[in-house]
């Protein structure tokens, strides 16, 4: 039997063991049908469909760029599985080793398909069926959250766009406002926005603000329901110049009739056609129109019907002093009563500071009636008077006969 020398056989002991403990570089190519990394992997490991694993309390995958050369990229990289300290999250992170900060991290609880990525491109979150370039899938609102922090100094304001059944609305979270939402059923082309304007109702808006209706409805509505009552402006118009409302009438494109209402430079509301204004009403509240003025004086809008006294009438109108006057600020002189003694008189109108044009007219032509009858009483009178100096001068003239006879 040959016999090794122990020395030899120790030898080959030390080094054995050394070698199995030992880092070991391999400077060539190394295929492995599965790999077991870290301090708990085994010899018996289940690999089941796995390749790869990394066992052990903390799982990390380093990847660590040694390029010192030119301007070759060198950040190193980290796949980091679960939270190190006590009561970490359950989590997977993607993380710049070299900032030492995370770029994307899954939660162990997020659910199913919460990131999918189609081969045609599209990103699904909560979908594997993503139909659009962003597709997100909920059961409740789907939301998408702006939240602006203050870590520059700026203040902090939260934005949510939501979509359900009831609207797709923009929710100011801050203030807890919805400025602006969409319902379902909406028209096409409900809101456009082009280089000229905003179209409502219209993809070719011409103005900054065009609104087209097609159906039997308004257009345009403007409503204030503050339950304070109160007087408050619902619409203003402001030009640099002359502002105008121009008012058309569309039915025959050919002939198009158009109004205009303009407030111009002098103050003055002027009302008619482009270039020829058929009313004006300036400053002072004057109103010149080019035609007649008709005043309503229908019986079937009337009520309340009661005779008057022309005479009673003529009688307080002669009472009443007519002046010569001015409006305050104006040079055009005038005739007429005061207002305060017209409405003591008749107690007509709604005011003693106003004369409405229907109560002067009205006084005036009962006081006329009541004149015709005095001047028609006056004439009887006459002629009765004039056909009795007519029977006088009759007998006076046989009277004057008969002394005449010898």
């Amino acid at each position: 039997m040959k016999t090794v020398p122990f020395l030899v056989v120790l030898c080959l002991f030390v080094f054995t063991s050394r070698s199995t403990h030992a880092d070991q570089q391999i400077a060539d190519n190394l295929s492995v049908q599965g790999l077991a990394v870290g301090f708990d992997a085994t010899t018996n490991e289940n690999y089941d469909f796995r390749s790869l694993i990394i066992k052990e309390n903390n799982t990390r995958l380093f990847f660590n760029d040694t390029s010192n050369s030119g301007s070759f990229p060198t950040v190193n990289w980290l796949l980091e599985a679960n939270d190190s300290n006590n009561g970490g999250r359950n989590q997977f992170s993607i993380i710049n080793d070299d900032a030492q900060r995370a770029l994307l991290t899954l939660e162990a609880g997020a659910p199913t398909n919460a990131i999918y990525l189609t081969d045609g491109g599209n990103l699904g979150l909560k979908t594997n069926a993503a139909q659009k370039d962003l597709h997100i899938a909920s059961s409740d609102s789907p939301t998408i959250r702006f939240d602006q922090n203050d870590s520059d100094g700026l203040p902090e304001q939260v934005w949510d766009i939501a979509g359900n059944e009831s609207a797709i609305l923009f929710r100011d979270d801050t203030n807890g406002t919805i400025p602006f939402r969409i319902t379902p059923g909406s028209p096409s082309d409900a809101v456009v926005l082009t280089p000229l304007g905003m179209g409502l109702g219209f993809n070719g808006a011409e103005h900054k603000l065009h609104v087209r209706e097609t159906g039997n409805a308004e257009a345009a509505v403007i409503e204030n329901t503050n339950t304070v009552v109160g007087g408050r402006t619902l619409l203003e118009l402001t030009n640099n110049g002359p502002a105008t409302l121009v008012l058309k009438n569309g039915t025959d494109a050919a002939t198009v009739t158009e109004f205009e209402i303009t407030a111009d430079g002098a103050g003055s509301l002027l009302i008619g056609t482009p270039g020829n204004p058929l009313v004006t009403i300036d400053g002072s509240g004057n109103l010149t129109a080019s035609g007649t003025v008709n005043g309503s004086s229908d019986r079937n809008r009337k009520e309340g019907f009661a005779g008057v006294d022309g005479s009673q009438l003529l009688e307080k109108l002669s009472t009443i002093p007519v002046q010569q006057w001015s409006y305050k600020g104006e040079e055009t002189v005038h005739i007429g009563p005061m207002a305060q003694d017209f409405h003591k008189a008749f107690e007509l109108g709604s005011s003693n500071r106003v004369i409405s044009m229907a109560d002067a007219d009205g006084v005036a032509l009962a006081s006329i009636q009541a004149l015709h009858a005095k001047a028609k009483a006056k004439e009887k009178e006459i002629a009765d008077l004039r056909e009795a100096n007519r029977k006088l001068e009759e007998r006076l003239s046989k009277l004057e006969k008969l002394l005449e006879q010898p």
